[in-house]
């Protein structure tokens, strides 16, 4: 079995899929070269010969079409804005009767514990800003519960939907938000005008307190989809 794994990241998952199928073959691409060189590191410290990884854009993948009998997206359609051209440049890639496999957020982040609103309030900037910055029709938030309309505009048929959730400890909540929020996001919220400096100190403090409280934890909904190509 052949599979692409587009918009691939650091590759933990691309790997994941080179374990499970070896011997047959897996190529993972991504817009940003430096998340690759982690999956690359990753591959060669498992000893790992059945996979590549390589720059590509989902919309002009860098690979020859009706190659693979599989193409799998997770949480890449939400940061795009045209998620169904992109359904269809993957669909190009497989084979007749390959299968697409797309993964997203479809619901309301929800967080437990005293003084929760922090995480949900820190969680919906997070949101507000890659919709600002992709242009998606849906809204990340709404993505997910999309995924089957897509890929039949797509092109695609005999979908099949199911849903999970993620669940989460406040630590882990902690360590991604927080980090988050340290870095690149934190500037393009304040530039988009999203929040302020004041507001967004203010809840990082209130949501280290929660973090600390035993039991606190956030929860996610994913919907994932399988198609084929018929």
């Amino acid at each position: 079995m052949s599979l692409v794994d587009a918009g691939c990241g650091q590759g933990t998952i691309t790997v994941g899929f080179a374990e499970a199928l070896k011997p047959g073959s897996v190529d993972g691409f991504d817009v940003q070269e430096a998340h690759l060189e982690f999956g690359r590191k990753l591959a060669d410290d498992r000893g790992l010969t059945n996979v590549t990884f390589r720059t590509g854009d989902i919309y002009e993948p860098p690979l020859p079409p009706e190659s693979y009998d599989v193409a799998y997206a997770n949480a890449v359609l939400s940061h795009l804005a045209d998620p169904t051209a992109a359904l269809r440049s993957l669909r190009q890639l497989l084979k007749p009767g390959g299968i697409i496999g797309v993964r997203d957020r479809g619901g309301q982040f929800i967080a437990t514990g005293h003084d929760s609103d922090a995480p949900v309030r820190l969680h919906e900037l997070l949101e507000a800003s890659i919709d600002a910055t992709s242009g998606n029709p849906y809204g990340s938030k709404l993505m997910g519960v999309c995924l089957a309309r897509v890929a039949g505009e797509a092109g695609f048929g005999d979908a099949e939907v199911q849903g999970t959730w993620a669940i989460y400890s406040a630590p882990s909540t902690l360590s991604v938000l927080g980090g988050a929020f340290s870095g690149p996001v934190r500037s393009r919220v304040l530039e988009q005008g999203l929040s302020s400096e004041g507001e967004l100190m203010t809840l990082l403090a209130r949501m280290r307190a929660w973090a600390e409280e035993p039991g606190a934890i956030h929860a996610v909904p994913w919907f994932h989809v399988l198609a084929r190509k018929e």
